[in-house]
């Protein structure tokens, strides 16, 4: 059996899904989420903030719904969000 993951609106029935991993800990499904950062001690650190704003940014939004993955908006994020990005993002602790 398998089962898609990619859907916030089938939250409630994913977590109806358990799994006992190797280590004998259980999981519960939950929609896919991914999360995007550019180390501080990157090399080119403004290419770094350009990507992140082009995964993030409308347009991103749209390649990631058009690919099957609805994005999180406003993307989340937490710590040292760079100047240019925070308008694409909501601050959580």
């Amino acid at each position: 059996p398998s089962i898609n993951l990619k859907d916030v609106r089938y939250e409630s029935t994913y977590a109806k899904v358990k799994v006992i991993i190797s280590n004998g800990t259980t999981q519960t499904a939950a929609p896919i989420a991914y999360g995007i950062t550019v180390p501080k001690n990157a090399q080119n650190k403004d290419l770094g903030i350009k990507y992140v704003e082009q995964v993030i940014n409308e347009n991103g939004q749209k390649i990631f719904r058009d690919m099957g993955q609805p994005p999180t908006v406003p993307a989340l994020g937490s710590g040292n969000i760079p100047e240019q990005l925070k308008k694409y993002v909501e601050m959580i602790d």
